[in-house]
């Protein structure tokens, strides 16, 4: 880790380089306020992954870690300003890569009255070696950060009310995941393995219609998957995936009952029947966590 230079509540207005953002939001200061604070704080921004290293409750001192696009760029932060409710800011402490001289973030959470709030959002930093010469690529990937957080504020305003608890929106973001990848692996081997799936669900892998069937369903796996990946981060994209994955796993249903009434009731059959109902059970979950 390369150390970065500890600063204060000055930097924030003075430092050399200055992205500020605020967000108009149709939720109690704290509502927002508890978001910020949350076991999995900003998860609705895509290049972020934050987790906290400090016990609760947090205050001056506070540590938390950010990997920033997937790890590419990791740093310790550490809070030297809290405000209960109100006010939280924090200076980067090290990094894994020599890109900032110092680095400082401030949120600032004001009531606007009793179910609104006003969000300001103000990232410094003072970048050397090749910080600089990524100053563009700064600038877009902190414009990617504040739309993402423009999207997530505007979806709780559409429906503040029945918005998920940041907990309920953490176990939806691991059930779309995980089907994702089973849809993937599944996608990738029928594809790439146009013999095995046909043996396996007895039918001839050197008829071109089986092939082509398993084909199709590869396809269609892999693209769902895909997409459900590039989204899930996204809490107003959340009601998209899920209905085209149960669209997909009622059309699969279909499939496996025709395969019963064709007399075909082996075990393969009947664990594809039970895969299916697995599948249709966790989009359940997941509607249930959307009202939670």
């Amino acid at each position: 880790m390369a150390a970065v230079r500890q600063t204060d509540e000055q930097f924030l207005s003075s430092a050399p380089v200055r992205f500020s953002e605020s967000f108009d939001v149709a939720r109690p200061a704290e509502a927002v306020w508890q978001e910020l604070i949350g076991d999995q704080p900003l998860d609705w921004c895509r290049a972020l992954s934050i987790t906290w290293t400090s016990e609760r409750p947090f205050g001056i001192g506070t540590i938390r870690q950010a990997k920033i696009l997937g790890g590419a760029l990791t740093v310790k932060e550490r809070y030297f300003l809290w405000e209960e409710g109100r006010r939280k800011a924090f200076c980067v402490v090290d990094a894994n890569l020599p890109v900032f001289e110092r680095l400082a973030e401030d949120y600032v959470v004001e009531p606007l009255g009793p179910d609104r709030c006003r969000l300001t959002w103000t990232i410094a930093m003072e970048l050397k070696g090749v910080g600089k010469a990524g100053g563009p690529a700064n600038a877009l990937l902190v414009k990617s950060i504040f739309d993402d957080t423009r999207r997530h504020f505007a979806a709780t305003q559409e429906n503040p009310a029945g918005m998920p608890s940041a907990d309920s929106r953490a176990s939806i973001t691991r059930h779309i995941q995980f089907v994702a990848v089973v849809r993937i692996v599944y996608g990738v081997l029928a594809i790439f393995a146009p013999k095995v799936w046909p043996k396996f669900f007895r039918l001839d892998p050197a008829n071109e219609d089986a092939r082509m069937w398993n084909a199709f369903l590869g396809s269609r796996d892999i693209a769902i998957g895909i997409h459900s990946l590039k989204v899930v981060n996204d809490p107003s994209r959340h009601d998209d995936v899920v209905l085209i994955n149960q669209a997909c796993e009622v059309g699969d249903t279909i499939l496996v009952g025709k395969e019963i009434r064709h007399g075909r009731k082996g075990f393969v059959t009947f664990a594809a029947l039970v895969f299916n109902a697995g599948m249709h059970a966790i989009w359940i979950r997941v509607r249930k966590l959307q009202r939670d």
